[in-house]
């Protein structure tokens, strides 16, 4: 046996030793328990044989949290005064901690975005107007040597050549029937529709042809050019065709 047994032993002999005894005890300990018959048994229960003598852990975990709800109950009487409400009528609110939410929402347009996109455009609206200039000098002052050209543009080999493309559109009469609409689409591109219109269209009596440029500019330059016709085949088919048949019938050696 435990030192602690041992005390609590001798403890218990020394409280009997010195206790009376009262022929009315047992008496009124059954009267005590016939009174308390409707109520939760937590006294009636100690009286009764342990079903689990191998637990005495667990007996003393569930009379731990009996004497907290004891405790407990006893202050809400305490707090309640002498009226039979339970409720705390002043008890303090405690906030609800919230979480605060991710905003979602579309970041603002910068100030230095802005300004790119309205320095590209303003570069591809100096290569348009130099453009129905036909002014090759200018034309390629914008582009970079080593730019991609595609679509009409593709007849040249480099930027330099821009003076040769410029000669000959000016010799076809090759203009746009209306000032082309631009906008600026992802960092850098910016797209523009025309009309395309000829001496060749106005003599063969065909077009005018859906244009499209779009133009990918790096550091203020031109890097990249992609003009196309919409309907290729037919300006193909009713322009380029014919005029490449008669070139060669009258003017083979040019």
């Amino acid at each position: 046996m435990s030192d602690w047994n041992d005390r609590l032993d001798r403890d218990l002999r020394h409280i009997a030793d010195k206790a009376t005894p009262s022929s009315t005890a047992w008496e009124a300990i059954q009267n005590r328990i016939s009174e308390q018959a409707d109520q939760p048994e937590l006294e009636i229960t100690m009286l009764k044989p342990d079903p689990n003598p191998e637990q005495p852990r667990r007996i003393r975990v569930l009379a731990a949290a009996a004497a907290v709800v004891l405790v407990v109950v006893g202050l809400l009487t305490v707090f309640s005064g002498d009226s039979n409400e339970t409720d705390i009528v002043d008890s303090p609110t405690v906030p609800t901690p919230t979480t605060a939410q991710p905003d979602t929402s579309a970041p603002p347009v910068g100030e230095g975005d802005a300004a790119a996109a309205e320095a590209d455009l303003a570069v591809v609206e100096e290569f348009l107007a130099a453009r129905r200039a036909y002014d090759g000098d200018t034309l390629a002052s914008l582009v970079s040597s080593d730019a991609s050209l595609n679509g009409l543009d593709a007849v040249i080999s480099t930027s330099d050549d821009y003076p040769l493309l410029a000669a000959y559109e000016q010799a076809l009469g090759f203009a746009t029937a209306s000032e082309p609409e631009c906008s600026v689409g992802d960092p850098g591109r910016v797209s523009c529709t025309y009309q395309a219109v000829s001496d060749q269209t106005e003599a063969l009596g065909v077009g005018p042809y859906a244009g499209r440029f779009l133009i990918v500019i790096e550091d203020g330059l031109i890097v990249e050019v992609n003009n196309t016709i919409s309907d290729e085949a037919a300006y193909g088919a009713e322009v380029y065709g014919p005029f490449q048949s008669w070139l060669i019938a009258n003017h083979p050696d040019d």
